[in-house]
């Protein structure tokens, strides 16, 4: 009489690796310019003003960067994607040429020419 044997196959389970917890750096914009490729907190841009296909970035401290890129490539970048609506989305675009971060408004003056006021003391045209 054969005995039964003691090694019972299990079936195949795949093996699941576990991402180590990493804490990632303050969300960044890539910005490209001639010779040099920058990374800029996004919470320290003011707003972005468009001059035909060039866009000028200001900051909170009061500087500010020319670069070769359009206003709505900034928008694209800025904006949450389409999968993640639950993101609070900071940057709007007010008018054709201006696009802001709201953590910077003051407040919004309505009327027939209405403008935003942000706090650096910026007053920018809103679109109807």
């Amino acid at each position: 009489m054969t005995q039964p044997s003691k090694y019972y196959p299990q079936p195949a389970v795949p093996v699941i690796k576990k991402e180590p917890i990493i804490s990632l750096p303050p969300e960044k914009l890539r910005v490209d310019t001639v010779g040099q490729v920058y990374y800029f907190p996004v919470n320290d841009i003011v707003r972005i003003q468009s001059f035909s296909n060039y866009s000028k970035i200001f900051f909170n401290n009061g500087n500010n960067i020319l670069v070769a890129k359009v206003l709505a490539r900034f928008e694209e970048l800025l904006s949450p994607a389409p999968l993640e609506k639950l993101e609070i989305v900071h940057f709007v675009r007010i008018h054709r040429s201006h696009l802001i971060n709201k953590r910077y408004l003051l407040y919004y003056i309505p009327g027939t020419e209405a403008k935003v006021c942000l706090v650096n003391g910026d007053k920018i045209p809103v679109s109807k």
